[in-house]
């Protein structure tokens, strides 16, 4: 009977053991737990009859830690030995709860902590095993497991682990940058902390990775307007410059040489002053300074002063310059400066960049009330791939002649900007040796 006893208080001491360590609860409340039960095990070993019913009570008490009921105590009376021990059981029982609650709080404000952080974070293993990731870094690389990996099944990049290895080395924060292709290319900011005993030992990683991907694109950007404006201005210069120059070395007496080369320079000067006028006004608007002057407009009025700008323009290569509304009147709110200056940009663009046929002014009202202006040329046309550039300064599909048509590349970009100032979407379609159509759609 007492050895089967004895078996029973076994593995109730084991298994109260291994929820305390399964809880990581203090090493005192463990072993002071553990040594109130060796106690009451060698008091019953001691005496099985008197004990019977207080083992009955161990038992539900253990069975109630297992289960995770921190509530359950021990009620029933008994001797005065048995009776200190449940008292010191119950005491101990309620401290254990006391913890075990601290700690599940710890943990949920550790959770809150992490799905507050905004960068992808997650925490690595000395031996290269993820421990824990937060829900910035599963919406990046997906919502799934990620604990128990090792980190190169998860991230592909050699750099990661040069990272890695001087944090190893000098057990300081570093910080590099990586290209990941997620499935689009993003770029990130890496900075990799190492997570340290009190001995100065290593014993894993936090990575944070920031996406970068905008700031580097607006920095490429801006080293290409940078580059670009650079160059549009010094070529007109560069001639300006030449041309001068000639004219002081004695082509001033040659009445010809003299008046083509001061036409050159005036070309050149023309297109410098376009370029600044250009980028006065996209700055303008980037910057909000240009205030919007909405007010009910006929759009045809804006269409048939376009067309008697341009008149001349479209007459000098033979093309037809034509208006198509169906005859009703369209209204719509808008500053009619910033959309005159819109049409004109489009049509100016699709009369230089077509040889025959027309282009076409068209106004279109769909269901819903929205207007749709559109301009359709039979132009050259634009290869599909350069569709989603149109509108970035300084892109040109064919540069030689856009500067020799006198062309800036901040057209486009002007009108995407006054597009969307308005609150209106454009749409570009074209196809090479056929033609384009632009669509704005208002509202």
């Amino acid at each position: 009977m007492k050895m089967r006893t004895l078996k029973w208080f076994v593995i109730l001491y084991a298994s109260v053991i291994a929820v305390l360590i399964a809880f990581n609860v203090s090493l005192y409340v463990s072993l002071t737990i553990a040594a109130l039960l060796l106690i009451a095990g060698l008091i019953h070993l001691r005496d099985a009859v008197g004990s019977k019913r207080f083992l009955s009570a161990l038992v539900g008490l253990s069975g109630g830690i297992t289960d995770g009921d921190f509530q359950r105590r021990i009620y029933l009376p008994f001797s005065d030995d048995f009776a200190g021990i449940a008292r010191s059981l119950n005491t101990m029982t309620e401290s254990l709860q006391q913890r075990i609650s601290a700690y599940e709080e710890e943990k949920a404000y550790l959770r809150f902590i992490l799905r507050s952080v905004p960068d992808a974070l997650l925490i690595i293993r000395k031996d290269g095993v993820i421990e824990l990731t937060n829900d910035a870094f599963k919406s990046l690389f997906g919502d799934v497991a990620f604990a128990g990996r090792p980190i190169f099944e998860v991230i592909r990049h050699p750099d990661l682990f040069s990272l890695m290895d001087t944090v190893k080395q000098s057990l300081s924060p570093t910080v590099g940058e990586l290209w990941l292709e997620l499935p689009e290319p993003r770029f990130f900011t890496v900075r990799i902390s190492p997570l340290s005993y009190e001995n100065n030992s290593l014993s894993g990683f936090v990575a944070i990775l920031h996406d970068s991907t905008k700031m580097k694109k607006l920095e490429e950007m801006r080293r290409d307007f940078v580059a670009n404006v650079s160059h549009e201005i010094k070529t007109p210069v560069t001639a300006i410059q030449g041309f001068a120059e000639t004219l002081l070395d004695g082509a001033l007496d040659d009445k010809d040489h003299a008046e083509k080369f001061l036409e050159k320079i005036r070309t050149h000067s023309e297109r410098l002053n376009r370029l600044v006028d250009d980028l006065l006004t996209l700055s303008a608007i980037e910057l909000g300074s240009g205030k919007l002057n909405i007010k009910e407009i006929d759009t045809a009025d804006v269409i048939d002063y376009v067309i008697e700008t341009l008149r001349g323009n479209a007459e000098k290569k033979g093309l037809e310059l034509r208006k198509v509304t169906g005859g009703k009147r369209t209204l719509i709110e808008a500053d009619s400066d910033r959309l005159t200056g819109i049409l004109l940009n489009i049509v100016d663009n699709s009369i230089k960049f077509t040889e025959r046929g027309y282009v076409e002014i068209g106004t279109t009202i769909l269901d819903s009330g929205a207007v749709v202006l559109s301009v359709k040329d039979t132009g050259v046309g634009i290869p599909e791939k350069f569709l989603p550039r149109l509108g970035e300064r300084f892109f040109r599909v064919d540069s030689s002649r856009s500067r020799e048509i006198g062309g800036t590349g901040l057209g486009l970009a002007i009108v995407k900007h006054l597009v969307r100032a308005h609150g209106w979407k454009m749409q570009i379609e074209s196809k090479k040796n056929i033609g384009t159509t632009v669509r704005i759609q208002t509202g």
